[in-house]
């Protein structure tokens, strides 16, 4: 890993592991992501920034390259402690700034959309008050900047681009740093797992699920990247064949989801028969893979959708 980055393991309490927060050795330091607002996160933000000769106090910059609690939950106190300047994407900028009620209002809606899709509603409302119990675990910050595509970042002398690469969600971020060919990935791409795309739902016009996401694998494929460093897991060199493999994941569930959906099944009947076994704290994740994938097929025509008020159903074209 290039000298001026380094890698801070920062616990979360989920089945990802760790999110990697990145000190930045600018003048002054910069970091991405610091990640959850939990005691454990917080000790190992504090220690690790030390032990790396770059106390909290010292941060001038706080970057984060998307909307998820693992990822900006402790951002607040961090800008409390250092006075830092706070970055992200105009997209997700507002989900940051407006937690717990925007993040409370988006469960809402997705967990009655997932009514729609043939959810059971003691399910769904089982699944939106085990996700507002991780609501603690992230408080609101303020966005000084709010980034675009092709925003010259500037940390303390380290000179990134951004890049809009949504899809796991709509303000999704990665850091260019072309001199040193050094890739801040966020969660858009993984070394050790395939990243939920997750799927627009209501906004037809988001940036969001598995169709956005194959464009933003795309361009991150054409760049000449010597490192990535991703969101979750170890760094890794070969960012264009893991989103070969990747994208070769997604279009194998998406001949699996097309060639499920029979009729009379919901795409809720479709989890069970893709994901059997799943825990309480993975449902969601289930049900936005095959729905995200659905929508991937109704774009490319594979599939229809015929709504009405209580119901949505995809069927095959």
């Amino acid at each position: 890993m290039p000298d001026l980055v380094e890698r801070l393991a920062i616990p979360t309490p989920f089945p990802v592991g760790p999110t990697n927060c990145y000190l930045v050795r600018g003048d002054p330091p910069a970091i991405v992501d610091p990640g959850p607002l939990t005691d454990s996160a917080r000790e190992a933000l504090d220690r690790k920034l030390v032990e790396a000769g770059c106390p909290l106090e010292r941060i001038g910059a706080i970057v984060f390259t998307h909307g998820h609690l693992d990822h900006f939950g402790q951002g607040a106190r961090a800008k409390a402690r250092s006075g830092a300047r706070t970055y992200a994407h105009a997209a997700d900028a507002r989900l940051i700034e407006g937690h717990p009620e925007t993040t409370g209002k988006a469960s809402a809606r997705y967990m009655e959309y997932g009514r729609r899709l043939g959810m059971p509603a003691e399910l769904s409302e089982k699944l939106d008050r085990h996700y507002h119990g991780m609501f603690p675990i992230a408080e609101p910050c303020a966005v000084d900047e709010k980034l675009a595509d092709g925003s010259r970042l500037d940390l303390g002398g380290v000179v990134f681009e951004v890049l809009h690469t949504p899809g796991h969600t709509r303000g999704s971020i990665s850091l260019w740093h072309a001199e040193t060919g050094t890739l801040l990935t966020g969660d858009t791409l993984l070394g050790h797992v395939t990243p939920n795309a997750f799927f627009a739902g209501y906004a037809s016009d988001a940036e969001m699920g598995p169709y956005h996401y194959l464009k933003s694998l795309e361009r991150l494929a054409t760049l000449p990247a010597r490192i990535a460093l991703p969101g979750h897991g170890k760094p890794f060199e070969d960012v264009k064949g893991t989103v070969e493999r990747v994208t070769a994941h997604h279009h194998e569930r998406k001949r699996e989801v097309l060639e499920a959906l029979t009729e009379g099944r919901s795409p809720y009947d479709l989890i069970a028969l893709l994901f059997p076994r799943l825990p309480l704290s993975e449902v969601w994740l289930g049900f936005a893979e095959v729905v995200g994938h659905l929508e991937l097929l109704e774009h490319e025509g594979a599939v229809r959708r015929e709504e009405s008020i209580e119901r949505i159903r995809f069927l095959r074209a």
